[in-house]
């Protein structure tokens, strides 16, 4: 993720009011981080937040998971998150033997919540673990976009050029037209 990290932090130069957040491992506390996105919204006085989020792996089926979740208490909309692999996390460590399960009746879903607007996702067949199944909560406010199968290793997806390109062209896309009258 240090990859595609690097280069959107120009987002922050070229787009003023923007703030470019430091990456975070899956496992951290985002109601902690979320409160810090909450604070930057008052403190900046933004009317209308532009949140946007990239993740990896467990970093979606459970770090954004978690994320989405506190932004929601706070009335935060996500605009967009770009997943990669997204791989489904349980709460209970007694039910990890679902995270490596993709097809059938126990194959577990990643539930969108109703504050994500918009979200795009890669996945792999390459080895496990593998993407999970997106399901929006609401599909009248999020728009789950077609996924598109990298052939990669799931080790290497956040990696893969596809990915980080798609990250840059999309929240540019979305910076662009906030600024644009």
């Amino acid at each position: 993720m240090n990859n595609i990290w690097r280069p959107c932090r120009e987002f922050s130069e070229r787009y003023p009011g923007t703030t470019v957040a430091w990456p975070l491992a899956w496992h951290m506390p985002m109601d902690h981080y979320a409160s810090f996105i909450h604070q930057n919204i008052i403190k900046d006085e933004v009317d209308d937040p532009c949140v946007l989020v990239a993740c990896y792996s467990y970093g979606c089926g459970w770090g954004f998971q978690q994320l989405s979740k506190y932004l929601e208490k706070w009335s935060i909309d996500v605009r967009c998150v770009i997943m990669c692999d997204p791989v489904y996390r349980p709460r209970m460590r007694l039910l990890a033997w679902r995270t490596w399960i993709n097809n059938g009746p126990l194959a577990p879903k990643i539930k969108i919540r109703k504050n994500v607007n918009e979200v795009y996702s890669f996945y792999q067949r390459e080895n496990k673990p593998q993407a999970h199944e997106l399901v929006a909560m609401d599909s009248d406010l999020t728009d789950i976009h077609d996924r598109a199968q990298l052939h990669k290793p799931h080790e290497a997806m956040d990696d893969h050029p596809h990915f980080r390109q798609k990250v840059l062209d999309v929240f540019g896309d979305i910076l662009e037209r906030r600024e644009t009258p």
